[in-house]
């Protein structure tokens, strides 16, 4: 755009310049004539920038249709990597769950754990020796 304005302004100045001559004066038909060329001229100029500005846009509108696509390509990668993450969660604990007492046998596991206490403390001395828990009595 600079580079017309100075064209213009050069061109503006040197027509001034030979207007200012003693004797020049453009005919109607000449100011006419100049006008249209340089209308033609401003048309060229504007054609051409629009295809500049058509261009620029469509280009910005395909990176933005490409991170479109790219975000909703992660996304659903994302979403895949949760699903999976998910089942695999519902089969450790489907696991996990057959170990449970069923209802069914709940009295059962209890008077089990009344009767057959376990002591799961005890401590190794340094002869490697095992010392049972509180309840034992040392023997």
């Amino acid at each position: 755009m600079s580079v017309l304005s100075g064209y213009l302004r050069a061109d503006w100045q040197r027509r001034q310049s030979s207007r200012a001559q003693p004797g020049h004066v453009l005919s109607p038909e000449e100011e006419e004539a100049e006008h249209r060329q340089l209308m033609e001229l401003n048309r060229a100029e504007n054609a051409r920038m629009a295809a500049e500005r058509q261009a620029r846009l469509s280009d910005k509108a395909e990176a933005i249709r490409r991170k479109v696509e790219r975000l909703q390509q992660e996304a659903l990668e994302q979403q895949q990597r949760d699903h999976e993450t998910a089942v695999s969660l519902i089969r450790t604990q489907e696991e996990i769950s057959r170990l449970y007492i069923p209802r069914e046998k709940l009295e059962e596991a209890i008077e089990n754990a009344i009767n057959n206490e376990t002591d799961y403390n005890y401590a190794i001395d340094r002869e490697g020796r095992r010392c049972e828990g509180r309840l034992t009595r040392p023997s």
